[in-house]
């Protein structure tokens, strides 16, 4: 499903503007059952100029009878070239909770999370903020990106071909 979602994105081949935010509806079976809403601004850590992605996840009161959802996540990332800095992502699905923060030290090529530490071989970017780095290139057909990603404790090797503009 997230790489469906990145075709899109490259599909509409928007670059974004600062202090945007996106709103989108959540269907399941084709009802509507909420909204996902992603905006972001430009922001400073620790005197960094960075880029601060939100994303805020609910589930409408008729789907809350049956599965809440309350998540949010918040993704600090390089203005230049987009990798990951630090995540919080506070996760409420069906009554379970989670919280999970991760600052990435690329001095020393670790991400450190509250729940363990992972090496790194370089930059990494979360899946949501890959969403923006692929939108501010110069996307043209058959173009290939290739990235690794880190969530949750986890790399993955991601490689992005556009198929139509």
């Amino acid at each position: 499903m997230k790489s469906n979602f990145i075709k899109y994105i490259i599909y509409i081949g928007l670059i974004f503007s600062f202090n945007e935010t996106l709103i989108y509806d959540l269907n399941f079976m084709g009802i509507k059952a909420g909204e996902t809403i992603l905006s972001i601004k430009k922001d400073t850590i620790n005197s960094n100029s960075v880029y601060h992605l939100k994303s805020t996840t609910k589930t409408n009161s008729f789907v809350d009878k049956l599965y809440k959802i309350r998540d949010e996540i918040d993704i600090l990332f390089n203005q230049k070239d987009f990798s990951t800095i630090q995540v919080i992502k506070k996760i409420d699905e069906g009554g379970k909770r989670k919280l999970f923060k991760s600052i990435i030290n690329y001095d020393s090529l670790k991400a450190i999370s509250n729940n363990r530490t992972i090496k790194i071989n370089g930059k990494v970017l979360d899946p949501l903020s890959s969403i923006y780095y692929l939108r501010n290139k110069d996307i043209k057909i058959s173009d290939i990106f290739e990235f690794i990603t880190y969530d949750n404790d986890k790399l993955k090797n991601v490689r992005v071909v556009a198929k139509k503009i």
